[in-house]
């Protein structure tokens, strides 16, 4: 009676021990779609701002607005449309001599989150593929005797 309650047992955690690794794997599956859709997507835009480096304007309109910090480096400077004037030209027309530190920083931004998101994506599919090659240890299950 005491053999077939351990064959039970025995014959239940292998099951348990089956299902867990089929959720391991599974969720491997899913973290590596994830990450390499995330390493596409990062590649995607990274390219997208080598092909027009004008689009980081709008990021650094929002560093600007955020952070004033043309004002703050360069008082002098004529920082976009003043005291209520409407201007044709965008803020951040290539005027030759306005220099913008909000659009350098902007730069520094975008880049350092591009890295850090690639980063985050080479995790996500390593980690994946670590968990699709899931290879369980058996370990012996010890009854009492």
């Amino acid at each position: 009676m005491d053999e077939g309650r351990v064959a039970g047992k025995a014959g239940t955690v292998a099951f348990l021990q089956s299902i867990l690794g089929l959720l391991a794997r599974l969720a491997g599956v899913v973290l590596l779609i994830v990450g390499l859709w995330t390493g596409i997507q990062v590649m995607g835009e990274a390219w997208n701002l080598y092909q027009q480096p004008s689009a980081i304007h709008v990021f650094a309109e929002a560093v600007e607005t955020g952070s004033n910090i043309d004002k703050l480096l360069t008082p002098g400077s004529n920082s976009g449309a003043s005291g209520g004037e409407a201007s044709n030209q965008p803020r951040y027309a290539a005027t030759g001599d306005d220099f913008r530190p909000s659009y350098f920083l902007a730069w520094v931004i975008v880049l350092f989150t591009l890295l850090l998101i690639g980063r985050l994506a080479f995790w996500a599919i390593k980690t994946g593929g670590e968990l699709v090659l899931y290879k369980p240890r058996h370990i012996r299950v010890q009854t009492r005797d």
